[in-house]
């Protein structure tokens, strides 16, 4: 049985046969009484029917999208499994894309209150979340950009045909969502960049200069025993980092408070790691780079596509004055700092839901 949408939900039972209150009492912090059961079916009314989710409460009350071990729904791109979200009936189409080592899950405080003024989509990158661990080229993250292309023709204009979406991602989910815009303006109506990674490289040719050059036998082996060491070094520090109580502290290292680093968070970042093929993935995405973002800005501003930088002002890795140096370069930018860390819409989601909202013109 799961707590879903204020209410007590047999997930193999068909709708018909879905009890409409809680048949005992639910246990710990689920016991909140009939006034929050009340709110929390409230709640689901703005949710279609059609696109429900499965939703709970986490220890202090607040709703959330509820965990799912075996994922959400699937969608079967260039033969590769790819799980993704959907929900809500009406506003503008935000479409949901996570950082590094996440998955829609990331996003299981926003899905719930942002697709009650707005059509929601999430979707999982190859090689993350419960989306296949594909062994394929990540250089350049090329394939990311295609497969959120793919997904905005395929899934979100097949129910909502020749209508564009704004793309909103985290960390390295920010650059993809950025480079999808700049490669599709034509599918993209703005971005909101949360705490987006990338670097900047205003000496970038896009001409690595090795073009012309032709490995030696010496070069070769060279190349092959680097490689090798490596990907054992690599494949160390992954073992490593698949440890519970590491993740909980980098994930504490990382988030402004720590309210939300749970054991569900953590849960959805170590099961998709236990795949056999999510080392050779992780390696293969971790020594990959993409484009500088300052040509992908470059591109954006022959569309003048609008930009916003909804920030958090304490992360360590993706700094504020990234967020300054996109700002300074982009003429078509908004930005506003909060007081969060990395990984904004987990860590703080009230504030980006109220930033979101009066960006969207939905508040």
């Amino acid at each position: 049985m799961r707590w879903c949408s204020g209410r007590m939900r047999n997930v193999n039972s068909p709708p018909h046969k879905r009890s409409l209150r809680p048949t005992r009492p639910l246990p710990g912090p689920y016991n909140v009484g009939y006034d929050r059961f009340q709110s929390c079916m409230a709640a689901e009314q703005s949710i279609s029917a059609n696109d429900e989710i499965a939703l709970e409460q986490d220890s202090r009350g607040n709703l959330r999208m509820a965990y799912q071990k075996d994922g959400y729904r699937s969608w079967n791109w260039n033969g590769h499994g790819i799980n993704y979200v959907k929900s809500g009936d009406s506003g503008p189409i935000v479409l949901l894309i996570h950082g590094f080592g996440a998955s829609v899950y990331h996003w299981r405080y926003i899905i719930p209150e942002l697709s009650k003024k707005c059509r929601v989509y999430a979707v999982d990158c190859l090689g993350f979340g419960w989306s296949d661990k594909a062994l394929v080229d990540y250089e350049g993250y090329g394939v990311w950009t295609d497969q959120i292309s793919d997904f905005i023709r395929e899934i979100i204009n097949e129910e909502h045909p020749g209508e564009k979406v704004v793309l909103a991602g985290n960390s390295l989910g920010g650059y993809n969502s950025l480079s999808t815009a700049a490669s599709h303006p034509d599918l993209v109506d703005k971005v909101i960049l949360l705490n987006a990674a990338g670097r900047f490289d205003l000496n970038y040719s896009g001409d690595e200069g090795n073009e012309d050059k032709v490995p030696s036998v010496i070069d070769s082996i060279v190349e092959s025993v680097v490689t090798t060491i490596r990907k054992y070094i690599v494949g160390i520090t992954f073992l490593y980092a698949k440890q519970p109580a590491r993740v909980k502290q980098v994930l504490r290292q990382v988030y402004h408070s720590h309210d939300n680093v749970d054991e569900s968070l953590v849960q959805s970042i170590l099961e998709p790691a236990d795949d056999p093929k999510a080392s050779e993935v992780f390696y293969r995405v971790i020594t990959s780079r993409g484009r500088p973002i300052n040509i992908l800005l470059d591109e954006l501003e022959k569309n003048n596509m609008p930009l916003f930088l909804l920030w958090g002002s304490e992360d360590p890795w993706c700094v504020p004055e990234n967020a300054a140096k996109i700002e300074k370069y982009y003429s078509q930018t908004k930005k506003t700092l909060i007081v969060s860390g990395h990984c904004p819409h987990d860590d703080t989601p009230d504030q980006v839901l109220n930033e979101m909202y009066e960006y969207l013109g939905v508040k």
